[in-house]
């Protein structure tokens, strides 16, 4: 929604029919468009949304004739202006014979799915995923529905970066197993990040350790044991963050407790 620039005056009808032809210049009438849906309904995806607004304009009801005189960002950042502008917009791109969907909730696994359709697959084309999601290039890389498609993820924001999924899975080796649990666990969209460790330190723990990677499939069973679950989480926690001498988060927490009472009656 935002690689498209706004013109500073124009109609609606003028701004979409800029989109349509961005999509139509740069990646042809064969694309399949998807877009994020915005429900009127709390999710976890939309607090996120919330959360990175720092300035918003009110709601407008708009029609495409009218003269639009809102910042693109401000209008853009209110989740209603961009729930019926995205509405405006897929009916436009399907005027112009470009699939389009719009995504009950989150467009990641939607796009994926799209990527990874059988007919597509059998026309023996390349697929190239465009987004700038970390999200969805987690899910292309860790989903084993695409070890056998030639895809590419295409980032084209700031410096536009295109990668070779089925190279990078080849390169990253048995991580591609893994790959959900570990971004998950070490924070997306839908769970907080972890103090103090980032990305590198886990994806470093669980690249070196066969038994890890091997407790962490428990993930993908289904239906999965909840208390199994629970152990297995808390096994790589403890491991990430080098406690040694606990058998759980809580054991952990009171040995830190305890050790810093000592200190300060030390002191």
């Amino acid at each position: 929604m935002h690689s498209v620039d706004w013109p500073d005056k124009g109609t609606y009808s003028i701004i979409l029919a800029k989109y349509v032809k961005t999509v139509t210049k740069r990646y042809g009438k064969d694309s399949h468009v998807v877009f994020d849906g915005y429900p009127d309904y709390p999710t976890t995806k939309g607090l996120e949304h919330t959360r990175r607004i720092k300035r918003t304009s009110l709601e407008m009801k708009f029609t495409v004739n009218m003269e639009c005189s809102t910042k693109q960002n401000e209008f853009l950042a209110n989740p209603k202006n961009k729930s019926q502008f995205i509405e405006q917009l897929a009916q436009k791109l399907k005027e112009a014979n470009i699939s389009t969907i719009v995504a009950e909730e989150d467009a990641d696994t939607e796009v994926v799915g799209r990527a990874i359709d059988v007919p597509k697959i059998q026309s023996g084309r390349p697929i190239v995923v465009v987004g700038q999601d970390t999200d969805l290039f987690v899910l292309l890389l860790g989903l084993p529905q695409c070890q056998n498609v030639q895809l590419f993820f295409h980032k084209p924001t700031g410096t536009p970066s295109t990668y070779d999924i089925r190279k990078i899975r080849e390169e990253i080796g048995d991580m591609k197993d893994v790959m959900l649990f570990f971004h998950a666990i070490t924070g997306c969209d839908t769970t907080s990040s972890l103090f103090g460790k980032g990305k590198i330190n886990a994806y470093k723990l669980l690249s070196m350790s066969n038994d890890l990677r091997t407790t962490a499939l428990q993930f993908y069973k289904t239906p999965a044991d909840k208390n199994i679950l629970k152990e297995v989480g808390e096994a790589f926690l403890l491991k990430l963050y080098g406690c040694t001498k606990s058998t759980n988060l809580n054991e952990s927490l009171e040995n830190l407790v305890c050790c810093k009472n000592v200190i300060e009656i030390q002191i």
